[in-house]
């Protein structure tokens, strides 16, 4: 097995508002056009871009994002932009005449939207495939599958062709695309950044119920690194996206820990891993211990955890039942009930299980596999010279966080044999920002300066831009 860590990956976004405010809009927001149409040829992430509308936007005003190049998931409207969706059924619509409210919450940050993103049809795999757009290839290998139903945001992140990118997740669509392209996303807590209603297309519309839209689809964002996350993610924590749940928003402590415990998930319900990832994620202790004192504030430590508490059958059914209500006009009342008792079992269970082990969070595999090769029939997934039906090979990981309603960073840990790797870092239901912030630290002593000469790609850096 040929592992090599992940590179310390610089922090773009506070740099490139400041390039703004300071007069430099016009360069920042060309930089990324240029890479979209110089780089994005063979790889497909972006399916429509136009340099024009993105130009009559640039501003030096004092928001947040301001001036910020954005990459929107092509099942949301972008006003001027065709909605697709993967579909040929809505080839030929017109473009919308108006954002999504996400769309429209980062465009009033001061995000400048400049494309539209490849989806599977409908948004129904986790690859990233159609009949009008074909195939998103990965950066790291154009063989393999970026993941989906967010893939082609990820991709387009991985190659810099924008400095963040807009994803959602109803199964993993933005854990898995993040892991395969070796970028960063974040899942809210359950409830917090819930998509609107009027903005699902072209499905789910018969949804009334916010809380079982809040435990399906959930809107988030990718980045290169955690601390460019942490930069997104806080506007929008404060902002009037934030659906019912605000009385689980936590604040970080005021006195910062010295030494954090975190549990390393790699087994649990009897889930196969692949060998080699399972043998990664073995050395994050190893890592943590070796990483040098002043690297952070914070001491981490981590340890194996082979207790973890979820039943992967259990909650299995439990998002079996939420993704068909999200997938038709009829669905059974009474399984709803069901599903959400096993949801708040769920998230009762591991908020005990923080409880009793003290851990601040839990690292677990996104997936079973490393990124395979395109699949389009879903034939099934191979790990470790077993063959797993396709979607469970694919999700058996990322179905029980997303019914315990945890909080979840995806990040890169690895290459592995020329693969990314990616975790999930699971907090504390409603410890979004705590998580974030350790998350932050956990980027820093898992990094290795080395690693930048030697890896695949190379990312945009401080000097690509004047301040």
């Amino acid at each position: 097995m040929d592992l090599q860590r992940w590179p310390v990956v610089e922090p773009l976004l506070p740099h490139l508002v400041a390039a703004v405010k300071a007069g430099h809009g016009k360069h920042v927001l060309e930089f990324f056009l240029r890479r979209i149409y110089n780089s994005d040829g063979e790889i497909n992430s972006v399916v429509e871009s136009c340099a024009p509308i993105a130009l009559e936007e640039i501003r030096s005003d004092s928001r947040p994002f301001e001036g910020l190049p954005l990459l929107v998931k092509d099942n949301l409207h972008l006003e001027g932009f065709h909605t697709v969706c993967g579909s040929s059924v809505f080839a030929n619509n017109p473009v919308a005449a108006r954002d999504s409210k996400f769309v429209a919450t980062l465009r009033e940050l001061g995000a400048i939207p400049i494309g539209k993103t490849n989806v599977p049809a409908f948004c129904l795999d986790l690859q990233t495939f159609n009949d009008v757009y074909g195939t998103t290839k990965n950066p790291y290998n154009a063989q393999l599958t970026v993941g989906g139903s967010s893939g082609g945001s990820a991709a387009a992140v991985a190659m810099s062709l924008a400095p963040f990118a807009i994803g959602n997740d109803l199964n993993g669509s933005l854990r898995i695309p993040a892991s395969f392209c070796g970028v960063c996303s974040f899942h809210a807590s359950r409830g917090v950044l819930t998509i609107h209603q009027e903005d699902i297309f072209p499905r789910a519309r018969h949804i009334v119920d916010p809380e079982v839209l809040g435990s399906i689809l959930t809107e988030g964002l990718f980045t290169t690194n955690v601390a460019d996350l942490q930069f997104c993610m806080r506007p929008l924590l404060h902002s009037s996206i934030k659906q019912p749940h605000e009385a689980f928003m936590k604040r970080l402590p005021q006195k910062r820990r010295q030494e954090v415990l975190l549990g390393v998930v790699t087994s649990y319900s009897r889930m196969l891993l692949d060998h080699r990832i399972d043998e990664a994620m073995k050395k994050i202790p190893s890592w943590l211990e070796e990483a040098p004192q002043n690297v952070g504030t914070t001491k981490l430590v981590a340890r194996i955890a082979s207790d973890f508490v979820l039943d992967g059958k259990t909650t299995h059914k439990a998002t079996r039942i939420f993704s068909d209500a999200a997938a038709t006009a009829k669905y059974d009342f009474k399984k709803l009930e069901e599903a959400r008792s096993i949801q708040a079992m769920s998230s009762a269970a591991v908020q005990k299980y923080f409880e009793t082990t003290g851990f601040s969070a839990l690292i677990m595999p996104v997936c079973a596999v490393l990124p395979p090769e395109h699949n389009p029939n879903q034939n099934p997934v191979v790990i470790n010279d077993v063959e797993v039906p396709y979607f469970i090979g694919m999700a058996c990981y990322v179905e029980p966080v997303k019914i315990s309603g945890c909080p979840v960073v995806t990040m890169p840990l690895c290459l592995i044999d020329g693969r990314p790797c990616g975790v999930q870092v699971v907090g504390r239901m409603g410890c979004d920002e705590e998580l974030l912030s350790l998350c932050v630290e956990l980027e820093r002593h898992l990094a290795s300066a080395e690693a930048r000469h030697t890896h695949p790609l190379k990312f945009p850096s401080l000097a690509d831009f004047p301040c």
